[in-house]
């Protein structure tokens, strides 16, 4: 009898593991996929992307609260979900003295998506799931990145980027963008190879690091170096990793300074303006020399791997490693100078390397790109609407009216001014709620071996985001939230209690809420999208038919009447076009775009109307351009 006890005791032992296992397992999955496709479609920046991708971390949500009964919250993350939970519906009540609604409605399917993930990954992970949570992390990082340093290495597979500011931006689709993701999933590697238990995924970390810094390289983003300084900061003052960590970090380190240093001197691959046939010459050599490079950061971890090792035995191992990395310092120095590689792969001579491009320049540039001018207005329209803002997403309806130079630009590059401008300045306390939670939880989270790398991906991307859009790019700016929700995990206290019947109750209301919300948004901008890409293949009746159902899915917005108005011109119709953008105006009538699109097709007083009007809305618009006020 004792022996069939202690056997069911030891099944519900295994099987409570198991349960556990999946569980991190599931946390790491989940990550993955919702961070890797957001950013694999144009960094989630569409509207269409928002939908799904809040509907599936919200099916994973219901189907914990309603099939497992063992699960546990703690008081900082119950009030981290409820806080962004409240930003949301402020976000959402902005609707109603927004000045364009439509554009307020779309700002808050985006806060859903976020508030989403946030209570998604609290209800599948636990603080036993962190490891899985970074790699999953780390993981779409370097999957996105490598497919992005592809398209700069293989440019005559990928295609030539011919035009632009040859800065490597796909398939992000913003290279300040790009960047952070980069350094997200860099910090959360060097986190994992100074903690992580098993050999192999330290090794894995390491070798992602070469690529991941040579994405960032080829960014040429200022800002994102340094959120990289920031975040390095934060890691190695919260958490000193042993000496062979140390050494293993500054190694990798080494050599992913010597992957940038090889990228620096490759012409083809830095200045704009080269033609393909050197781009892809320099490419092909720099691809050959990766896998070198990657191996050669997981063979430092292999040497110092010296855990349970003396200290002789881990000394007379890591004499291989200075040997490898003396050769390839003298490898690079021999590049830069023309020593060795005095020939490509193709047999043609290789000029020696250039000077410094204005692609590196930059790196040292003091300029600001137009951020000063874009803060300043966004502190004007605070002065304009100091109570509660002009709506959510906005600010491009103030700068287009008030801009002091004819740069287009949608956002005041930073998350900060623009919410205080859009939503006021209880807007931005709950903003301030949300991101002071992780926190308030470091100090309590500091024992756990990851949390100071999720702090530095945390730090990164906060501090990041006071300068560019990120939060508009939710494949960027999830990383950093989800690393902020990770702290919080770490902090969970010990003996947590199972959620009460009351709290899922009120879960599964906000889960429902949040649901209904994004399945209409989803259907909208879906139909929306389906109406543009109708246009662009000239299929005039079918893009007005779609539009006409997007309108009626999204009887906020403005743009499906122009998309309308826009299939009736090409059908000769119009009379029903004047129809759809006066319905845009009316719904939009702080846009210029609806006004100029009217003008076009009014006649007599309505036609001069609409176009002053689009005129005062936008003056320095390029349509504008050597005419006079009718």
């Amino acid at each position: 009898m004792a022996a069939a006890v202690r056997q069911v005791n030891g099944l519900d032992v295994a099987l409570a593991g198991a349960r556990a296992h999946a569980r991190d397992c599931g946390a790491g999955a989940l990550t993955f996929c919702i961070v890797g496709s957001l950013a694999a479609s144009q960094g989630g920046f569409f509207p269409s992307g928002w939908g799904w991708s809040a509907l599936g971390c919200l099916v994973v949500a219901l189907a914990i609260l309603l099939l497992d009964h063992t699960v546990t919250t703690a008081p900082l993350e119950r009030a981290m979900v409820a806080s962004f939970v409240l930003l949301v519906a402020w976000i959402g009540c902005s609707t109603f003295w927004s000045a364009s609604a439509g554009r307020s409605v779309e700002a808050t399917a985006r806060a859903t998506l976020y508030a989403s993930a946030l209570l998604a990954l609290f209800l599948a992970a636990r603080d036993t799931s962190l490891t899985a949570v970074a790699i999953g992390i780390a993981g779409a990082a370097s999957a996105i990145c490598s497919y992005s340093l592809a398209t700069r290495l293989a440019p005559d597979l990928f295609g030539y980027q011919t035009s632009g500011l040859y800065r490597l931006a796909r398939p992000v689709g913003y290279w300040n963008g790009l960047a952070l993701l980069a350094v997200s999933g860099a910090l959360l590697a060097l986190g994992i190879i100074g903690s992580a238990a098993t050999r192999f995924l330290r090794v894995a970390a390491a070798g992602s690091l070469p690529i991941l810094f040579l994405t960032l390289y080829f960014a040429f983003s200022r800002g994102a170096w340094a959120a990289l300084a920031i975040g390095a900061a934060v890691l190695f003052l919260l958490r000193r990793p042993a000496a062979e960590a140390r050494a293993a970090v500054v190694g990798v380190l080494l050599v992913s300074g010597i992957s940038v240093a090889l990228a620096s001197h490759e012409a083809g691959l830095t200045r704009q303006g080269e033609p393909l046939s050197r781009a892809a010459v320099d490419g092909h050599r720099l691809a050959t020399a990766l896998p070198i490079l990657v191996a050669a950061a997981g063979f430092v971890v292999l040497v110092t791997d010296g855990r349970r090792r003396s200290a002789m035995t881990l000394a007379r191992r890591a004499g291989p490693i200075a040997v490898v990395l003396v050769a390839e310092l003298a490898t690079a120095a021999a590049l830069a100078t023309g020593v060795v590689g005095s020939y490509g792969i193709t047999g043609e001579p290789r000029s020696r390397a250039a000077s410094p491009t204005a692609l590196q320049r930059r790196l040292l540039s003091s300029s600001t790109s137009s951020r000063t001018q874009y803060w300043r207005v966004a502190w004007h329209e605070f002065e304009a609407h100091p109570l509660l803002g002009s709506g959510a997403d906005t600010f491009e309806l103030y700068w287009s009216r008030n801009r002091p130079l004819a740069v287009e630009t949608r956002f005041a590059h930073s998350l900060y001014l623009e919410t205080l401008a859009e939503v006021g300045p209880v807007g931005l306390l709950a903003l301030t709620l949300v991101l002071a939670i992780p926190i308030l939880a470091l100090r309590r989270a500091r024992h756990h071996p990851l949390a100071a790398a999720f702090a530095a991906v945390y730090a990164a991307t906060i501090a990041h985001a006071a300068i560019d859009w990120d939060w508009q790019l939710p494949g960027v700016f999830l990383p950093g939230l989800i690393g902020g929700a990770a702290v919080v995990l770490a902090a969970r206290p010990r003996g947590d209690v199972l959620m009460s019947p009351a709290l899922r109750a009120a879960a599964l209301v906000v889960v429902a809420g949040l649901a209904s919300f994004a399945a209409v948004t989803w259907f909208g901008n879906r139909t929306l999208d389906l109406a543009t890409s109708s246009l662009t293949k000239t299929d005039y009746a079918k893009a007005a038919l779609q539009a006409k159902e997007a309108a009626r899915w999204q009887p906020w917005a403005s743009e499906p009447w122009r998309q309308l108005g826009i299939a009736q011109i090409a059908l000769h119709r119009p009379a029903a076009a004047r129809h759809s953008f006066r319905i845009a105006v009316a719904k939009d009538p702080l846009d210029w775009q609806p006004w100029f699109d009217l003008a076009l097709v009014a006649e007599g007083r309505e036609q001069t109307f609409a176009y002053n009007r689009a005129r005062r809305l936008n003056p320095l618009a390029e349509e504008f351009h050597g005419r006079s006020p009718r």
